[in-house]
């Protein structure tokens, strides 16, 4: 939807009346389609900005409480969205779409991103028949940067995929963000001693959420040991181990030199291969990113979906004793659950290795059998709690993340005590979208500015609208119409019409729409009328949530 605005910079001083009148209609619009970001910008660009004859009216018609929320951006009360009773969550279970891959990329070893499948590498694991220790090459280990991955590439990736579709890809998207934040908003509900902090901004009615830095990531982060590094590299070395740079139909033999290279290859994290998908928990329709470790096979053809020939690989402690497998269940399973579920990822290889590292055993499960193995088991997590927390989470940000400005950002926290989650409006300068795309819109916003705009017609433009654009601005009789004069104070005298129309102005001071209205009783010409009088009859009728009554 395009709402043009009159431009007063370009117009001059003619009557605000009508130039209120004229942009409160748009305004309108932009409010029931929650665009704040361009009611910004018609603060921001117009010197008799319609916003500011607002203020007098706030009072009057209580709809508008959010005004203050979108002039300015100092930061508003906090938001709570309370973790218990878990119960509220159990029920029939929120639907969630198989994920369809929309693009991919790859980053390569001194990480730079590449919009291919170059750092694709395909499932081939090891034999067992000798020992394999995943401590080998620990000490040439070459780890990425630990800094938090923001949604740069994301939309990188996405912008490259737009090139070559007809339609927006972001058209009718809620949410925008990594897997990883959706998993930790998955578990949650069980999770309830990992602290997060996740920054959101609104921009094109889509959410962008990215994860913050914080103390507890910091002390995450110098909190890890040696020993923990060193575990770290296990499920690394394992990731290398089992995959190969070709596809499995392509090896020959067992002493194929793609396989004999893996065993010795240094582990280097930078490589990455990451897959786009799009899909929908509930109401809410999602994008996210997310790496993928490896394929079964010849990649697919993106309309026959290859997620579904993608596979996770995770390690773990061999298990050993009862107690050592409920963890294993309630809380690895969980989370690698969430993880390859989300992006739906439909197989999963876990290499349990002992206490020195050495692999022992391998073993696949099946991302949609995981839930079935720990239902109804003491203190297990519930799937269904999962889905039905996230999809209310997301509803309840969607309500809370409500101005629409790429320059402004939301902090959303779930920390010590763990009883609820945090959502406040931090205002501006700490944006999770970079301020490079912004010069890239989906959304046609400069269709106000151009220097050469001029009205569309009225028919087209106005069967659009969701309300009646009748305001009792002025009668005109069935041989009047109006000409305007650039005169702040008053209208010039009606000039003879066949036809009962409400006139707007182009930038050159001539008619451009003619919107056939009903007048009611006391609408009127005026001349020596007060503006505020008049003004106000105008508001009353294009602000006041009912359409007014002619």
């Amino acid at each position: 939807m395009k709402f043009p605005l009159v431009d007063v910079k370009k117009i001059g001083s003619f009557s605000d009346q009508l130039e209120c009148t004229y942009n409160c209609i748009v305004l309108r619009q932009l409010l029931a389609k929650r665009n704040f970001n361009l009611v910004r910008k018609v603060r921001e660009n117009w010197k008799m900005c319609t916003v500011h004859l607002l203020f007098p009216y706030i009072d009057r018609w209580g709809n508008l409480d959010f005004w203050s929320q979108i002039m300015q951006s100092t930061p508003q009360h906090v938001h709570k969205f309370p973790i218990h009773p878990i119960g509220r969550f159990k029920g029939a279970c929120a639907v969630y779409e198989q994920p369809l891959e929309v693009t991919s990329y790859s980053h390569d070893g001194e990480r730079i991103m590449h919009l291919d499948d170059r750092e694709l590498r395909y499932y081939y694991p090891p034999t067992l028949n000798e020992k394999i220790n995943l401590s080998e090459g620990y000490e040439s280990f070459v780890e990425r940067n630990s800094s938090i991955e923001p949604l740069n590439c994301l939309i990188d990736a996405l912008i490259d995929r737009q090139k070559s579709l007809s339609s927006n890809i972001l058209g009718g998207i809620d949410v925008v963000s990594w897997r990883g934040i959706f998993t930790k908003i998955l578990c949650t509900p069980f999770a309830r001693n990992d602290a997060w902090e996740f920054g959101a901004t609104l921009w094109n009615v889509s959410t962008f959420i990215a994860e913050h830095e914080t103390i507890y990531t910091q002390q995450n982060s110098r909190g890890v040991t040696p020993q923990h590094k060193k575990m770290m590299y296990w499920g690394y070395k394992f990731e290398s181990l089992c995959t190969i740079a070709k596809p499995p139909s392509e090896i020959i033999s067992s002493d194929d030199p793609e396989l004999i290279h893996r065993k010795t290859s240094i582990v280097n994290t930078n490589i990455q291969y990451c897959s786009v998908a799009r899909t929908t928990l509930g109401p809410h329709r999602i994008i996210m990113g997310a790496e993928v470790d490896c394929i079964g096979g010849h990649k697919p053809q993106r309309s026959n979906n290859p997620i579904k020939e993608y596979i996770e690989l995770k390690t773990s402690k061999i298990i050993r004793t009862d107690r050592e497998q409920h963890n294993f269940e309630k809380f690895k399973l969980m989370k690698t659950w969430a993880q390859s579920f989300l992006i739906g990822i439909p197989r999963i290889i876990f290499g349990f290795r002992n206490n020195e590292g050495f692999l022992e055993k391998i073993q696949e499960f099946n991302t949609l059998e995981i839930p079935r193995l720990v239902r109804g088991k003491q203190g297990m997590w519930d799937a269904a709690v999962c889905l039905n927390f996230a999809s209310q989470f997301l509803q309840w940000v969607r309500e809370v993340v409500v101005i629409d400005d790429p320059h402004i950002s939301y902090t959303i926290a779930f920390r010590p005590p763990f009883k609820e989650i945090e959502i406040i409006n931090a205002g501006t300068g700490n944006s999770v979208v970079a301020e490079k795309f912004l010069a890239v819109n989906t959304i046609d916003e400069d269709f106000f500015y151009k220097e050469d705009f001029h009205a569309p017609s009225s028919s087209a433009y106005f069967s659009s609208l969701p309300i009646s654009p009748i305001i009792p601005f002025v009668h005109l009789g069935p041989s009047d119409s109006l000409d305007i004069t650039t005169s702040a104070t008053s209208l010039g005298r009606a000039k003879t019409n066949t036809t009962s129309n409400f006139m707007f102005l182009d930038f050159t001071y001539t008619f451009c729409w003619e919107i056939p209205c009903k007048w009611s009783a006391n609408a009127r010409i005026f001349g020596d009328c007060h503006p505020f009088e008049f003004r106000e009859a105008a508001f009353a009728s294009c602000i006041s949530t009912k359409s007014p009554t002619h």
